[in-house]
C-alpha cells in the first residue's frame, strides 16, 4: 500500500489520539474468532483467516509431505493464530510460527536484521526540503512471506487447516520454504530478499547504513530507506514512479 508522505504526520497524530476504551473483544484463539458470537464479526474474522491461508499458499510458504519423511532427530514446531481489529476497521488474522521453540544452530544460524536509523532518516528529510523532493511511504503486505529460508524447518498442520482447505490427514506435515511471522530469522530473510531485488534494479547500498539504497539515472535521484516492511521513498517524481 502506497500513501503520500505528507499525510504521514497526520496519521501518526490520529493514531496517538486513539484511547483504549477497555472494550477490546479481539479473539484470543482461533475458536473465538471462527465462532465469534457477533455474526458480522464472525464473518469478518473468517474472511481474514481465509485470506491469510490464501496468501501463504500463493507465496509458496510451505509444501505438504508425509510425516515419515521428516529426517531423524528433527522435530515439529507448532503455530498459533493472532487476531487484530485495526483502528481503520480492518480485521487481520496472522498465522504465527512458534519461534521460541527454534533451536539455535539447527533451525537458524543468524537472525539479525538491520533497520534504518534515526540519523539517516533526518538526513533524508533535510535533503527532501533542500531539493524539494517527492516522498511516499510503501507498506509491503505480508512482507515476511517473501523471505527465502536457508534451513529445513518442519511444522505441524495449522489449526483447522481443513476448515479452509482439504483435510490433509494425521500423516501429513508441512516443510517451510519461505519465512513466516514468528520465525526468528523472518525479518533477516525479508531484508536480504528486498536488498537483492533492489540491487538487481540498479540501486546501490549506502556504506554507512545498509538500509539506505539509492539510484541515480536520467529520471533523477531515488532513495529508499528500509524499515522492516515499511519503506520510505524519496526522490524526483519521475524516478519514484519509474521505480514503482
Amino acid at each position: 500500500m502506497e500513501e503520500n508522505f505528507d499525510n504521514f504526520y497526520r496519521d501518526c497524530a490520529l493514531m496517538s489520539a486513539v484511547t483504549n476504551t477497555g472494550q477490546n473483544d479481539e479473539p484470543r484463539n482461533f475458536d473465538k474468532a471462527w465462532y465469534h458470537q457477533n455474526s458480522e464479526k464472525r464473518q469478518n474474522w473468517r474472511v481474514a483467516i481465509r485470506k491469510e491461508f490464501k496468501d501463504m499458499i500463493q507465496r509458496g510458504v510451505w509444501d505438504v509431505l508425509e510425516r515419515s519423511s521428516i529426517p531423524e532427530g528433527r522435530g515439529l514446531i507448532g503455530s498459533k493464530w493472532v487476531f487484530k481489529e485495526k483502528h481503520d476497521g480492518r480485521f487481520r488474522a496472522r498465522l504465527v510460527f512458534l519461534g521460541y521453540s527454534q533451536i539455535p544452530g539447527v533451525y537458524f544460524s543468524n537472525n539479525y536484521a538491520p533497520v534504518g536509523n534515526d540519523i539517516t532518516f533526518r538526513v533524508i528529510m533535510v535533503l527532501r526540503l533542500i531539493y524539494n523532493l517527492h516522498a511516499v511511504l510503501i507498506d509491503v503486505e505480508t512482507a515476511f512471506l517473501y523471505g527465502k529460508l536457508e534451513e529445513e524447518i518442519y511444522m505441524e498442520i495449522p489449526t483447522v487447516y481443513k476448515e479452509v482447505y482439504e483435510n490433509p490427514g494425521n500423516d501429513k506435515v508441512l516443510v517451510l520454504k519461505m519465512a513466516m511471522y514468528g520465525l526468528v530469522q523472518a525479518a533477516r530473510q525479508w531484508f536480504k530478499r528486498l536488498s537483492d531485488v533492489l540491487i538487481t534494479l540498479g540501486f546501490n547500498p549506502c556504506e554507512s547504513d545498509p538500509c539506505l539504497m539509492y539510484r541515480t539515472n536520467e529520471e533523477g535521484l531515488c532513495i529508499i530507506l528500509m524499515y522492516d516492511d515499511d519503506n520510505l521513498i524519496v526522490g524526483s517524481r519521475k524516478a519514484i514512479d519509474k521505480g514503482n
